[in-house]
């Protein structure tokens, strides 16, 4: 059973100076000896029902943030509106130091100007539908160089003289957390995103209800600031406050990658290799580059995380995108009516026609939806049928490994040889 702290007597923000002073240690027992990525996950999913994956994938933009050889990772997360989007996010920033999740509605140059916007900050962006032509200028630059600040440069009307130059500027490494319904953005934006789904089965309605009735009937409040949270934002506190590491994936050439047609996936999936052996750093070994060595843990974690997200990764669809899609071939060539569609994926008639035609423009274009994104599918307006006879949806494992067993004898041999990690204090 978590036990809840007083929050008038522990400034969430500041996990070294709260009243309970086993948390520091706790949280450095785990870091080195533990499983730190285990821990954080167990009290996200007090706080969220379900959606483990998503919850892992959030923690690997942490991890990210933590290394100075990743690009970053930026989820995008999209489904029906209220199943869980927003409340996964906010489950896993309230295991963040606050300091490092940035939420609220803003205007599209007001993270230049926010006080005390760290590097590798959260930057919650929720409930989106559509972006501004500023915005979508802003997160293509911030995410394509996530390692370096992104500097703007203005004129300052209110000076006087020829000194009007004025230059303000986002931190490296900020990670911008995406929802939205349907994820009908600009493609340049979505090519550097992974797009991530919650669950919404009618088992995690009825495992999200028997939360529902456990916390009405013990009075119970999950966004509550337990022990477990604070242990969680001191561990994560602690790594950012480390120098930046490098990390080195050794059996990358036993990595059997099935898709080259997306140039951006297998980098997105070696930071996610990178991102768990950096959130692991305290039980990782260096190299003579003092690089930090990845492991096969990190790798079947990473492996295990992409299978959920693959299809949505490579073909650059929506759930319900993915389910139409699939549905449409099933007709036998015959075609299939929007309605029939509705029938055929339980889906209602406006998710039908957002997956099919996407979200409509102020111009009164159409952004996103299978007709954009998928070529191939024939739509008969006469007859008011869609076909499709493609490939798009293979079921094709799209990462594995190969030598498994000389992998395993080889990473045993690089950790008895090598120099444990002993993280340094960032200056």
């Amino acid at each position: 059973m978590s036990e809840k702290i007083d929050e008038k007597a522990c400034k969430t923000s500041d996990v070294h100076t709260s009243t309970n002073s086993g948390i520091e240690e706790e949280a450095m027992k785990i870091l080195r000896g533990g499983n730190p990525i285990d821990y954080i996950m167990k009290e996200y999913n007090r706080i969220h029902v379900g959606d483990k994956e998503l919850g892992e994938f959030l923690l690997t933009t942490i991890g990210c943030s933590l290394c100075a050889n990743t690009d970053g990772l930026q989820p995008d997360l999209s489904g029906e509106s209220g199943k869980g989007k927003s409340d996964a996010c906010k489950a896993m920033g309230s295991l963040v130091p606050q300091e490092y999740f940035n939420k609220g509605s803003r205007s599209a140059m007001a993270l230049f100007y926010t006080d005390g916007l760290k590097a590798g900050s959260i930057i919650f962006m929720d409930d989106v539908e559509s972006f501004s032509q500023k915005e979508e200028s802003i997160l293509k630059v911030a995410t394509s160089q996530y390692q370096e600040a992104f500097e703007h440069s203005y004129t300052d009307i209110n000076q006087k003289g020829a000194n009007k130059g004025r230059k303000v500027s986002l931190p490296p490494r900020q990670s911008f957390w995406i929802t939205s319904v349907s994820s009908s953005f600009d493609p340049q934006v979505l090519n550097r995103c992974i797009k991530l789904h919650v669950d919404e089965s009618k088992e995690q309605d009825e495992a999200v209800f028997t939360r529902q009735k456990d916390a009405a009937r013990t009075g119970s409040y999950r966004a509550s600031l337990t022990h477990e949270t604070l242990v969680c934002r001191a561990m994560i506190k602690h790594l950012k406050e480390l120098e930046l590491v490098n990390v080195s994936i050794p059996f990358v050439d036993n990595i059997q990658w099935h898709d080259y047609s997306n140039r951006r996936n297998f980098p997105m999936f070696c930071d996610i290799v990178r991102a768990f052996a950096a959130v692991n750093q305290y039980q990782r070994a260096t190299n003579e580059e003092r690089y930090l060595i990845a492991d096969l843990d990190d790798f079947d974690r990473a492996a295990n995380l992409w299978s959920t997200i693959d299809k949505a990764q490579s073909t650059g669809l929506t759930k319900d995108e993915q389910t139409v899609l699939s549905a449409i071939p099933r007709s036998d060539n015959k075609g299939i009516s929007q309605s029939q569609l509705a029938i055929q994926c339980n889906k209602n008639k406006g998710s039908i026609f957002r997956a099919l035609f996407g979200i409509k423009q102020p111009d009164k274009s159409y952004k996103g939806g299978l007709m954009n994104k998928v070529p191939g599918i024939d739509y008969n307006s006469d007859e008011r049928i869609f076909r499709y006879n493609g490939t798009l949806l293979s079921s094709e494992t799209k990462v594995s490994l190969i030598n498994r067993d000389e992998i395993e004898k080889c990473c045993t041999r690089l950790h008895t040889v090598t120099t444990p990690m002993q993280p340094v204090l960032s200056t």
